[in-house]
């Protein structure tokens, strides 16, 4: 009597035969405490079995402490893309409501949060970005369920991007106000600001949303005060 195990996953036939004198190798037992033999047959139908891929949930919060407005895909210009481990293609979430999107999420309480089933035991990278906002990537591997956090101030004392991981504490993730992209937010990021202080409208925007909305960091569609608050407030980091 042995047993017979199987591991990974995929889909296959398997078959049990009898030895080389024919005799009989599977045997159908009773259930009754007795173990007594109800039938036995030398060689076994081909069974098929499929074993599926397990999988683990993985959780992404972006909130967003410094307060934004939720607009179309289009103008809101920010997402998350989950790559590598075993995908064929990216996994693309866009931040902002279009009814013509599938991958998207809406703003609630201040937060964009989504859940993607990813493959156990795989490693995939997260990057979250947006246009006046400094890119932030975070690897993790699958071993249970993670959940990922990412923010758009400076906090004040670091905080964990992966919930239960103290190694993975960070005081800036998904910054606002990086606008001219050189990993320091200072004057050149104020200035571009304040070169289109006053502009106001979406409809003035919509026609050139990447020349115009990455000085809107609060996406309110106007470029004002605050959004040279943003700036103010992630100075120097």
């Amino acid at each position: 009597l042995g047993t017979f195990a199987l591991e990974g996953y995929g889909e296959g036939t398997m078959t049990v035969s009898g030895n080389e004198e024919g005799e009989g190798a599977v045997q159908q037992r009773s259930k009754d405490g007795e173990n007594i033999v109800v039938s036995t047959t030398a060689d076994s139908e081909p069974l098929d079995f499929t074993i599926e891929v397990p999988k683990q949930k993985l959780t992404v919060n972006v909130t967003f402490n410094n307060a934004i407005e939720d607009n179309d895909v289009a103008y809101q210009d920010m997402k998350a893309v989950i790559s590598g481990g075993d995908l064929t293609e990216d996994i693309t979430i866009n931040f902002g409501t279009d009814e013509t999107n599938e991958n998207e999420t809406v703003l609630e309480d201040n937060v964009y949060s989504f859940t993607q089933e990813l493959t156990r035991g795989t490693k995939y990278t997260v990057t979250v970005s947006g246009a006046g906002y400094r890119t932030t990537s975070y690897g993790v591997t699958m071993s249970t369920d993670k959940t990922l956090n990412f923010w758009n101030n400076a906090k004040d004392e670091a905080e964990v991007v992966e919930v239960g991981n103290d190694t993975s504490a960070k005081e800036v993730t998904f910054l606002a106000g990086d606008i001219v992209k050189d990993n320091n937010i200072n004057i050149y990021d104020l200035s571009a600001v304040v070169s289109y202080f006053g502009l106001t409208g979406l409809d003035a925007m919509n026609d050139n949303y990447e020349d115009y909305v990455k000085y809107d960091l609060n996406r309110d569609g106007k470029i004002d005060s605050k959004d040279v608050a943003y700036v103010l407030v992630s100075w120097d980091k």
